[in-house]
């Protein structure tokens, strides 16, 4: 039976202000009327997500993330402090995962099987999979994980491995990994997210769609709840600093411009979470491993 290409859409569950600006920072209130505001997007588009949670959105509000699941979207891990993941040790890695997992599935009831490293931590860009911290991979298996989505199969200026494959394959450790969508333009370029999904012509996502389908290789997409909340970055920074640069392109596309992109992505495709997209390629041999 062939493998179907779906697109799977994924939200990052965090808090702006604690995950950009300050570690430290305590989760607000923002945090669950922003998730609220997605989810309601969601469900009007009929699209259910995987929603990479943070460990500490978890235990600031387990009532939402029980929502999440009462929705009917996948719940996977995205750690707990959103502190990079690749300059950890091995024991301070090890409770990062672990106290985000048990947050999690004591809040839904249910086994959290995926993960993500917050913005995408693996390491610092680079060539290939062997210049990350593989000790990440090596305590996600330990852990029972049974796929990750951090790995950006792009070389960016924060993240990314150039060489890396741009479908699913088995990472050396025995995890599935289902890569974030880039598409080719003289070299590859992450697509269907963040920034990129804001404000790259829309001809730029239709390419990396076209150019997953006829790979038979899913599309994931990666949102942020706070991406439709077109106030939060003036309003913070109206009360401490917030760098120019970052001001400018974390306000550019918020709101009703992410909506209008999310609804044309979502109309005539099919979909599924991406618990459903490993069952259907966990199965699978032949992928590449790296």
């Amino acid at each position: 039976m062939p493998v179907t290409s779906p697109v799977c859409v994924t939200v990052d569950v965090e808090d702006w202000i604690q995950s950009t600006l300050d570690f430290d920072a305590a989760i607000t209130d923002r945090c669950r009327t922003n998730t609220a505001r997605m989810l309601d997007l969601l469900e009007r588009l009929g699209i259910r997500a995987t929603c990479f949670v943070q460990g500490l959105v978890a235990k600031h509000d387990p009532r939402m993330v029980a929502d999440i699941t009462r929705r009917g979207h996948e719940v996977a891990c995205h750690a707990h402090t959103h502190r990079p993941l690749f300059s950890m040790s091995d024991s301070m890695l090890r409770d990062e995962i672990a106290t985000s997992r048990k947050l999690l599935e004591d809040a839904t009831g249910q086994p959290v099987l995926g993960f993500r490293a917050p913005d995408f931590s693996l390491g610092e860009p680079c060539e290939t999979l062997d210049q990350v911290n593989r000790q990440i991979f090596v305590e996600l298996a330990s852990q029972g994980f049974r796929y990750d989505s951090s790995v950006v199969p792009a070389r960016m200026r924060r993240y990314g491995v150039a060489t890396a494959p741009r479908g699913p394959f088995w990472l050396k450790e025995g995890l599935l990994e289902i890569p974030l969508a880039t598409v080719w333009l003289g070299r590859r370029w992450p697509a269907l997210g963040g920034g990129y999904l804001r404000m790259l012509p829309f001809s730029l996502h239709r390419v990396a769609l076209w150019e997953a389908e006829r790979a038979q290789r899913p599309a994931v997409v990666y949102l942020h709840p706070y991406e439709l909340d077109t106030g939060e970055v003036g309003a913070i920074a109206r009360s401490q600093h917030v760098p120019w640069k970052l001001r400018l392109s974390q306000s550019l596309g918020r709101g009703r411009r992410l909506e209008r992109r999310i609804d044309r992505l979502h109309h005539g495709r099919t979909f599924s979470t991406m618990g459903e997209s490993c069952r259907a390629f966990e199965g699978r041999r032949d992928l590449p491993t790296a």
